[in-house]
């Protein structure tokens, strides 16, 4: 009987062991994936592969060069998907913005998937997190301290991303049609 107990304590233990080993790994791929987001938009604006925005342009969801798309799906007739918990957009500001100014991320999107919890950041700077169901049109406050003249990256976090149920795999949050960072708080409609 001790044998049995001594061999399923040993067992226990590796398999503690073993399932401990597997969240580490888990969450180290899920820090260098957002790390690889970070460093990505950073490096395609170096190498010149993204063109310099300028304040106020309508980028629509087919766009290649001005913006980067990182945790979106392709292309689709209407919209581009958001794909799994997390998606970036890369922009290249080409000018100095006012460290004490207000600018707005407006994004329209075509529908959502369910009612979706937001939350987005640019940079680090948490922004905030904004509610988004249907089609939509948000408007995100953004602080002047939080934007560099370069690359810039806004990243959306979307923990109610789910999959449709229609063979579908993807985790589907928000079908995004167009974005536009503007100086100034929100508004209504575009200047």
């Amino acid at each position: 009987m001790n044998g049995v107990l001594h061999n399923r304590i040993a067992f226990t233990a590796a398999a503690a062991a073993m399932w401990a080993g597997f969240f580490a790994w888990a969450g180290w791929l899920v820090v260098c994936e957002a790390r690889y987001q970070q460093d990505y938009v950073g490096h395609v604006a170096k190498l010149g592969g993204m063109d310099e925005y300028r304040l106020g342009t309508v980028v629509n969801w087919k766009e290649k060069r001005k913006v980067i798309f990182f945790g979106w799906s392709l292309p689709e007739p209407d919209f581009r998907w958001s794909s799994g918990r997390q998606a970036t957009i890369g922009i290249r500001l080409s000018e100095t913005p006012d460290k004490s100014g207000l600018y707005s991320l407006r994004m329209r999107l075509a529908t959502t998937a369910g009612r979706q919890s937001i939350g987005a950041s640019v940079n680090g700077v948490a922004l905030g997190t904004i509610v988004a169901a249907g089609p939509s049109e948000l408007w995100i406050p953004i602080p002047g301290s939080a934007l560099v003249k370069g690359p810039n990256r806004f990243v959306f976090q979307f923990p109610g991303a789910v999959r449709p149920g229609t063979g579908d795999v993807r985790e589907l949050a928000i079908a995004l049609k167009d974005v536009t960072l503007l100086e100034g708080g929100p508004r209504t409609q575009i200047p």
